[in-house]
């Protein structure tokens, strides 16, 4: 990689910039960057899912796949940079079509990318750093005040939408909406707005089970404690299926 200053450059931009047409001598000084392999992974990864919508996805995810990855903290950039992204596309629509097709690429490549490191005597896969970076992401963004609620959003989404998948397990689901309605949480109208989009996707799948169905009713209680007018807005809420669930 070559750099102007702080500016990483490429093509063109090298001869004009780094020797000008009134400067015969070109000095070049090389300057050896802690981190360059993650910093090109994540590079690459932004890049090649930016192409989602002109490529295949098919395409896509061999580009992803092809990115040489040689260390367990590589392994971890990319992880972290498809969950950004991800994240990114679910804050804009709860069913965005892009954030299915990125978390639909990890799940496909996870056992197609090197992993180099154990925990607990699993392998650290990029599905494993993955799930874990939504979690950093998490516990990041739930300290912030005030609350970015359209970033909790897009987090929030994409751990339901890995729920849904049978990829986080309903105990993570039942701490999240904790940390947003619980008796101890601090978030008021903002937690309720995102425990409300939540549950808008993990219903159902809760449901399928005893405890995930206790689980989506003890929801439904505290959510009508904090604002009761949605038991008018809320279908899911009223009466009569709450009757029914219990």
């Amino acid at each position: 990689r070559l750099a102007f200053g702080e500016e990483l450059m490429n093509g063109d931009d090298l001869i004009y910039e780094l020797w000008p047409s009134d400067c015969p001598i070109l000095e070049v000084v090389l300057v050896l960057q802690d981190k360059l392999e993650e910093e090109d992974v994540r590079q690459s990864a932004e890049f090649f899912l930016d192409k989602i919508g002109t490529y295949d996805v098919d395409e896509v995810r061999a580009l992803i796949t092809g990115i040489h990855i040689e260390t367990d903290s590589a392994l971890g950039a990319l992880a972290t940079t498809i969950c950004v992204q991800t994240a990114a596309s679910f804050m804009v629509d709860r069913d965005a079509v892009q954030g299915k097709q990125y978390l639909a690429i990890v799940l496909e490549i996870t056992d197609e990318v090197p992993w180099f490191h154990e925990r607990n005597g699993q392998p650290e896969t990029l599905l494993k750093k993955f799930l874990r970076a939504c979690q950093s992401a998490f516990e990041a963004h739930i300290q912030t005040r005030p609350l970015d609620v359209n970033k909790m959003r897009g987090i929030l989404r994409l751990c339901g939408h890995l729920f849904f998948q049978g990829k986080l397990p309903v105990k993570i689901i039942g701490e999240i909406m904790y940390e947003l309605i619980g008796h101890g949480s601090r978030l008021l109208e903002d937690g309720v707005e995102c425990a409300l989009d939540l549950v808008q996707i993990v219903l159902s799948k809760l449901q399928e089970t005893k405890h995930g169905n206790a689980l989506a009713q003890e929801f439904a209680l505290r959510l009508l404690q904090l604002r009761p007018s949605l038991r008018r807005t809320e279908p899911w809420l009223s009466e009569q299926n709450l009757g029914a669930r219990c």
